[in-house]
């Protein structure tokens, strides 16, 4: 399934017109990740989205 598919399968994308989805589908870049990699820290301040294709996340917080 390529990007723009998969895209357009997602719930939370479905009230979005073709246009958007093209969009979002046009930015959107693939990422592998091996087990036990950081995507994101604490304290990044990324602005960036992501859904998880394949596979789990585990996400935790420092106390």
């Amino acid at each position: 399934m390529d990007t723009w598919e998969f895209i357009r399968s997602l719930p939370l994308f479905k009230g979005l017109s073709e246009a958007q989805l093209e969009t979002l589908a046009k930015s959107a870049h693939e990422k592998t990740v091996r087990a036990g990699q950081l995507i994101i820290g604490e304290e990044d301040t990324t602005r960036t989205f992501y859904v998880v294709a394949e596979g789990r996340v585990k996400m935790s917080k420092s106390t």
